[in-house]
C-alpha cells in the first residue's frame, strides 16, 4: 500500500467505495421493488375487477337481431339474458376475471384456478390469498348489485409469478445498468484524480531542476487558482526566488571581495 502512489491510493479508495454503494443499492432497489410490486399488482388487480363491473348488466329482454349480430356477448339467466359488453377485459396483464354464481359456478369468463377457488367463500371489495401448487394467488370479489343480477359475482385472479417475472427484469436490468455506471464513476474518478494531482508532479519536476542546477530561474507558475495546490506553488515559487537572490548576493560578494583582495595581496606577495 505504501509504494502505491497518490493516485492509485485514491482511486482503489473510491473504487472500492463505490463497489459497496453500489451493492447496497441493488439490495435495496430489489427490495423496495419487491414490495412496489407486490401493492402494484394488488391495485391492478382491483382495477381491473372494478371496471368489469360496469360492463355486466341485465336485461329482461333483448332483440333477436341484437344478440346475433352485436359484439356483446349474452347469457340466459333467470327471466332474462346478462349481457357482457365487448368491453368485459377476462384477462389482461395475466389478471384473469370470471362472471360466477353465488354457488361457485363460473358462467363467463376465465379462472385458471376455479377447481382450487371453488371453496373459497366470496367476500366483497377484499383481497384474499390462496396458495395452489407453492404458488400464491390474490383474489378480489364484487358482488353486482344491479336487479337481475342478484348471487352473482365477479372474481378476479391474479398469481404473484407475475411480480417474480417483473423482477426478475428489474433485476437484469440493474445488473446490466449499475456496473456499468461503476465503471463509467471508476474511470471519471482516476481522469479527475490525475488531473487534481498534475500539479504536484510539476512541482516536483520543477524542484528536481533547480537542485541539479539546470536552470535556477525555473518556476513552477502554475498560473492562476486558489486551492491549496495552487497557493503551495505559489509560496514554492516565493521560497526559489528568494533562494536565488541569496546564492546571487553571496556569488556577487564572493566575486567582489576576489577583486578587492587582489591587489593587496599581490603587493604582499612581492
Amino acid at each position: 500500500m505504501k509504494r502505491l502512489s497518490i493516485r492509485a491510493k485514491i482511486t482503489l479508495w473510491f473504487s472500492a467505495a463505490l463497489i459497496v454503494v453500489v451493492a447496497l443499492t441493488y439490495l435495496v432497489v430489489l427490495s423496495v421493488s419487491g414490495q412496489i410490486l407486490q401493492k402494484t399488482i394488488r391495485d391492478n388487480l382491483v382495477l381491473a375487477v372494478e371496471n368489469n363491473v360496469d360492463e355486466v348488466e341485465f336485461y329482461s329482454m333483448v332483440d333477436a337481431m341484437e344478440m346475433d349480430n352485436g359484439l356483446d356477448y349474452y347469457i340466459h339467466y333467470g327471466d332474462g339474458y346478462i349481457q357482457v359488453d365487448d368491453d368485459f377485459l377476462d384477462k389482461v396483464n395475466q389478471i384473469y376475471t370470471s362472471l360466477c354464481h353465488a354457488d361457485g359456478t363460473l358462467i363467463y369468463g376465465i379462472n385458471p384456478i376455479s377447481r382450487e377457488t371453488a371453496e373459497l367463500p366470496f367476500d366483497d371489495a377484499q383481497v384474499q390469498t390462496i396458495t395452489v401448487d407453492g404458488t400464491l394467488y390474490y383474489v378480489y370479489d364484487r358482488k353486482l348489485e344491479q336487479e337481475g343480477l342478484e348471487n352473482l359475482w365477479l372474481r378476479g385472479i391474479v398469481s404473484e409469478t407475475q411480480r417474480a417475472v417483473e423482477l426478475t427484469a428489474i433485476s437484469r436490468t440493474s445488473l446490466i445498468l449499475l456496473p456499468a455506471l461503476m465503471v463509467l464513476a471508476i474511470i471519471g474518478g482516476s481522469l479527475i484524480a490525475r488531473r487534481t494531482l498534475r500539479p504536484i508532479r510539476q512541482i516536483a519536476d520543477t524542484a528536481s531542476q533547480i537542485r541539479e542546477g539546470d536552470d535556477p530561474k525555473k518556476r513552477i507558475d502554475l498560473g492562476e487558482g486558489s486551492d491549496e495546490l495552487h497557493r503551495l506553488a505559489g509560496q514554492f515559487d516565493e521560497m526559489f526566488a528568494r533562494l536565488d537572490q541569496s546564492f546571487t548576493a553571496q556569488r556577487q560578494f564572493v566575486s567582489d571581495a576576489s577583486h578587492e583582495l587582489r591587489t593587496p595581496v599581490t603587493v604582499i606577495n612581492a
